[in-house]
């Protein structure tokens, strides 16, 4: 509403206001602020804008004059917005909160294509890596249309939180709280607490502990049962030596995973999960040593960069044993892999990816001078099929260091009998 002379302004009715009236000088946009009630104020020059925050009819005069003769009267009609209350006031961190606004339907109120409308969350405080902070979350709009307005937020944090929906303006439209708790476990952000041994004599059992997270990292309290994680162990070199553990679901979110030992001695794998994802850590490697005579025990170390594992031995307590040790020879123990911090595992990789890399060059080489007569007469094509043949066979070098698994096994055959193919034309 623009006017040239004057800014009074009366309400033929109490209203809420939702933003602070402005009137605004053309074609300067200063500004003046008037309170939120009834009041007369001169202002020359300006335009005139006002947000209110109830529905209904209301009534606006314009003054010219010091003597508030009123040269303009103005009707209007506020159409209303309903928020419709939440469906379930309670909600995991990895479920969004739906609102749905309806917009008051009339002749008087055409929308048009529909109501913008905005919801975030009050702010809070949180603690991120040890450092305090003030958050808030942002929802976004799902649909828009003059039936109704969808919105949807989504919070990370646990706890009591209060929603907030605001209309294009500023102006806050509705508010409500609701109570945000922890999802479903998340094996990667689950907390192991405590660690199997890395070894373990045979028929003995290991143990292993956690402390279940959301995906957000949130704890959880609630109980998910003895079946909300998969546990199994398998013993590398003994077949398809497959044995399944027992997860033990012991309240509060922690959990106690048990596995007895096989009965050959072995590189063992224990396997935590959770909708086939693993919990830090898994698979954890126990070696598993036969029955020691005379009551030795014996502990065998990590996989060491010479790919030895160190083994220390001693008697057990209450051993009547005396003397030395019957087997001397083990002071260490072989890794049955190539581990990738190795001194080998480290040359295989740094010379794979350096050969692989020299083809590769080369191969560009002859593909930017293959206009060249020499490349020309180097028969160009076979010397490329040549070249990618070998950075194929360097990459299959990758899938030979570390421990074995299922896509390494499958990959290795591939890949090396596709490079030969291509290395020979």
């Amino acid at each position: 509403m623009n006017f040239r002379i004057g800014c009074w302004f009366y309400f033929g009715r109490t209203v809420e206001l939702g933003q602070t009236f402005v009137c605004s000088s053309d074609p300067d946009p200063q500004l003046s602020a008037f309170q939120n009630t009834p009041t007369l104020r001169p202002y020359t020059y300006g335009r005139f804008e006002m947000y209110l925050s109830t529905a209904g009819n209301g009534s606006l005069w314009f003054g010219i004059s010091e003597q508030y003769k009123y040269a303009m009267v103005t009707n209007f009609y506020t159409c209303g917005v309903t928020v419709q209350p939440l469906d379930s006031t309670t909600v995991t961190t990895t479920s969004d909160v739906l609102i749905t606004a309806i917009p008051e339907q009339g002749e008087l109120c055409d929308l048009g294509d529909g109501i913008d409308l905005q919801v975030r969350s009050d702010e809070f405080s949180a603690n991120i890596e040890d450092v305090g902070a003030w958050i808030y979350f942002d929802g976004r709009s799902l649909n828009v249309s003059h039936e109704e307005t969808r919105l949807s937020l989504r919070f990370a944090y646990t706890g009591e939180h209060f929603i907030n929906v605001y209309l294009a303006s500023g102006a806050r439209l509705a508010s409500m709280n609701i109570t945000v708790v922890a999802a479903a476990p998340y094996a990667p952000a689950c907390e192991v607490t405590g660690r199997p041994p890395s070894s373990a004599p045979e028929g003995s059992s290991v143990v292993a502990s956690l402390t279940a997270r959301d995906f957000y990292g949130n704890s959880i309290t609630e109980q998910w049962g003895d079946n909300a994680f998969q546990a199994w162990t398998y013993a590398g070199g003994v077949g398809d030596n497959v044995s399944a553990a027992t997860v033990h679901d012991t309240g509060n979110g922690s959990y106690r995973v048990v596995s007895d030992t096989l009965g050959d001695a072995a590189t063992t794998f224990l396997f935590v999960e959770r909708d086939a994802l693993g919990v830090p850590g898994s698979p954890f490697e126990v070696y598993v040593f036969g029955p020691a005579n005379c009551a030795v025990m014996s502990t065998v170390g990590d996989c060491q960069s010479d790919l030895w594992r160190p083994v220390s031995q001693q008697w057990a307590a209450r051993s009547p044993c005396i003397g030395q040790f019957d087997d001397p020879e083990h002071s260490g123990i072989g890794c049955g892999y190539i581990p990738l911090k190795s001194d080998l595992g480290t040359t295989i990789v740094v010379c794979a990816a350096f050969a692989g890399l020299y083809a590769a060059v080369i191969l560009w080489w002859i593909r930017r001078e293959r206009w060249a007569v020499i490349v020309k007469l180097s028969q160009p094509f076979v010397c490329q099929l040549f070249l990618a043949g070998c950075i194929l066979l360097n990459i299959t070098a990758a899938f030979l260091v570390g421990v074995a698994s299922d896509p390494s096994c499958v990959m290795q055959p591939w890949m090396l009998h596709i490079g030969l193919t291509f290395t020979s034309g």
